[in-house]
């Protein structure tokens, strides 16, 4: 979700392309100061560091406080009873949140099957996502999520 409490997907991350394995993304702004804690999240959960850095910046602009209108906390922004069934006590310490975040991102990619349809059930819920007929990809629904 974002920090304004939208969940359209993020322009930068809407890519059918997206292949965040390969892909790098600029690391500045808030979420520099996050790499020791995002390389190690990374290296646990086999999710593509850059693309921790991108989800980051997009949900919180690397600020450890950020808390959306329907209660997202921390980085990750991680809701309070996912951040709860992930292992996470306290969504405002950075290790804990990126961590959470790490996780729920490999959980969505295993589910789904692939980078972009994790970052849109990441984003806007898992239930958000149906299977299209014509190809067999997860697309995103147009409903809304009330998370």
């Amino acid at each position: 979700m974002s920090p304004d409490g939208s969940t359209a997907l993020p322009t930068t991350l809407r890519s059918r392309t997206l292949d965040p394995t390969t892909s790098t993304v600029p690391v500045s702004g808030g979420t520099a100061k996050w790499s020791r804690e995002i390389d190690n999240a990374a290296r646990q959960t086999g999710v593509p560091p850059a693309l921790l850095h991108a989800v980051m910046q997009q949900e919180s602009g690397g600020n450890k406080r950020a808390r959306s209108p329907v209660g997202a906390q921390g980085l990750m922004q991680l809701m309070p009873g996912t951040a709860r069934g992930l292992g996470v006590t306290n969504s405002y310490d950075p290790a804990q949140n990126i961590m959470g975040g790490a996780k729920y991102l490999k959980q969505m990619h295993d589910k789904f099957g692939d980078w972009t349809s994790a970052i849109a059930a990441y984003n806007a819920g898992p239930g958000a996502l149906r299977p299209s007929r014509e190809n067999k990809n997860y697309q995103v629904w147009e409903a809304p999520y009330n998370g």
